[in-house]
């Protein structure tokens, strides 16, 4: 009521006794608290932001439980004070982590590729501050997730290590860092991740998928000694199940690095008999028909595409089959059948996104 009376007042441009019923709006809050946050919405309602956000620091500084740090930065945001704003988002993962993801996707709407940028500077700034005051892993997990918007792989890595080095379970992240580094071209990076995967891991999944990665950027940069370093993991791990993928990736370097399309087929057909599943065996045929087409057998290749799209006709699996089934009909100059196969896929993808706007969509394992 006092917030109404208040506006009145202003109305009739008499400012003085506006202030004087916006405060005392302000004072009821600290004989009843729970009127705070309706005191609040009366304030925004009436774009008295500097009220509403003197209004929410009222309620938190009585209520240390109550927790308005989306509600202050939303209105710092709106003032343009972006250095408060970060600060209230930090503040308010420091009450309660379950907010960390939230803080993440608001704070992605400005963080930008640009270190310079600056609200990348007030964000680190308003972490690093932070954590000095009070550590925890909130603060190397929002660090690392600035470092790797900005690109910079290798300042990521220090966090996450640091977060390595009081949890085991962290290593989740580096796994992730990994990925991300290595499509970047950040190789150094990724190849650290790697390491650290292979000797800390109790996966053998993670393990051996850090060994493939290491040695796809031994191929991409052409490092000496390649065959060598395939062969030496064979005699150590063997040619099994767990070693499928870096079959895979041995047949991909033979095929297209050695010129040797004939003797990566016997290594893909050698592994298709590991493979434990009919997603596993879809993924082995698309391989082989790579390896068909650079060898131009092209009705082979078209065969093991077919069945793929077939078994698989609304999964990824299937359309990445019926792309490269346009992708042959090209190469071989059926234009007019490539283009054709291209809108079916488009409209697939069309599909695919509708659906996973509304939550219709689920993604086979």
């Amino acid at each position: 009521m006092n917030v109404l009376i208040g506006y009145n007042y202003e109305r009739q441009q008499k400012s003085e006794q506006a202030e004087k019923y916006y405060q005392k709006a302000i004072d009821a809050i600290q004989v009843k608290n729970r009127y705070g946050n309706l005191t609040a919405t009366f304030f925004k309602n009436y774009t008295k932001l500097n009220y509403a956000a003197k209004t929410y620091t009222t309620i938190m500084e009585n209520n240390p439980r109550a927790n308005y740090g989306f509600q202050l930065a939303q209105i710092y945001g709106e003032q343009g004070d972006f250095k408060k704003m970060f600060s209230s988002y930090v503040d308010l993962v420091d009450k309660n982590e379950d907010y960390l993801g939230n803080v993440k996707r608001y704070a992605s709407k400005y963080v930008t590729e640009e270190p310079d940028n600056e609200y990348n500077i007030l964000f680190k700034q308003a972490l690093l501050k932070k954590s000095i005051s009070n550590p925890k892993n909130c603060w190397n997990d929002l660090l690392g997730w600035l470092f790797i918007n900005q690109k910079e792989y290798s300042k990521a890595l220090v966090q996450y290590k640091a977060l390595l080095a009081r949890n085991i379970d962290n290593l989740g992240k580096i796994k992730s860092l990994s990925s991300i580094a290595f499509e970047n071209k950040d190789y150094e990076t990724a190849r650290k991740c790697c390491d650290i995967l292979i000797e800390k891991s109790n996966y053998p999944r993670d393990k051996f998928q850090a060994i493939e990665m290491n040695l796809r950027m031994d191929i991409n940069t052409q490092q000496p000694n390649i065959e060598s370093k395939f062969q030496n993991l064979f005699a150590t791990y063997g040619t099994n199940k767990q070693t499928l993928n870096i079959q895979l990736a041995y047949a991909n370097y033979l095929t297209f690095t050695k010129n040797n399309p004939e003797e990566a087929i016997a290594v893909i057909d050698r592994a298709s008999t590991f493979a434990d599943s009919k997603f596993t065996k879809a993924f082995i045929k698309l391989k082989l028909g790579e390896v068909l087409i650079y060898n131009q057998q092209f009705n082979k290749a078209l065969l093991n595409f077919s069945q793929v799209q077939t078994q698989f006709k609304n999964h990824f699996l299937g359309q990445e089959a019926r792309f490269k089934v346009a992708q042959l009909s090209y190469f071989k100059n059926d234009f007019d059948w490539a283009k054709a196969q291209l809108k079916i896929l488009k409209r697939f993808c069309n599909t695919i996104n509708r659906k996973r706007c509304s939550g219709t969509f689920f993604n086979h394992k």
